[in-house]
């Protein structure tokens, strides 16, 4: 199993509050890198190498938004419960190009551009990586033993059914859906 414990993200431009939380998080994680995308990658990697932080680049977005489909189809992958996040995958689109290359896109929301959705992505990935994987290859830690594999996934199915179909949340409370994308979105 993979959780992603925190999302954060800063509604301020002060770079330097900004780096101080990073920083913190950093520490109380016990986290020594950091993987970001190729924007802007020497003037970020200058500022999180001040705050001791070594800087990973992530592969295309493509490649990391598989690694996290993979873990979603499988059930192995637990994600705050955040209207942001949901957002951010709601709003994520994978096409395939005129040269079979696979692109993923976001549209703007309220939320904003998905920029949580690509760092949680970003983070499976490089979970995958240390824990010796290349892709979407993960050593699982955690594996439901209460359950036969039949009913784990008959009640994985009755759960993706009621959240597709956008049953009240009073009426189910005992469901986790934090986890899981609306069907459409398992298409990356």
């Amino acid at each position: 199993m993979v959780r992603v414990d925190l999302v954060r993200s800063w509604n301020t431009r002060n770079l330097d509050e900004i780096l101080q939380n990073i920083e913190e998080i950093a520490k109380e994680y016990h986290i020594s890198k950091a993987i970001i995308d190729r924007y802007s990658k020497g003037y970020i990697e200058a500022l999180f190498r001040k705050i001791g932080l070594e800087v990973m680049v992530r592969p295309a977005l493509s490649d990391v938004y598989v690694a996290t489909k993979s873990l979603i189809l499988q059930d192995k992958l637990q994600m705050p419960d955040r209207s942001d996040l949901k957002s951010g995958f709601r709003n994520s689109v994978a096409v395939y190009g005129k040269s079979n290359q696979l692109t993923i896109t976001h549209s703007r929301d309220r939320y904003g551009h998905a920029d949580e959705a690509d760092a949680v992505c970003g983070s499976v990935w490089g979970t995958s990586q240390k824990l010796g994987g290349s892709g979407a290859r993960v050593r699982w830690l955690d594996e439901p033993d209460h359950m036969t594999e039949k009913e784990e996934e008959k009640a994985r199915k009755e759960q993706q059914r009621r959240w597709f179909a956008g049953e009240d949340d009073d009426d189910f409370d005992d469901i986790d859906r934090s986890h899981i994308l609306p069907e459409t979105y398992h298409q990356i």
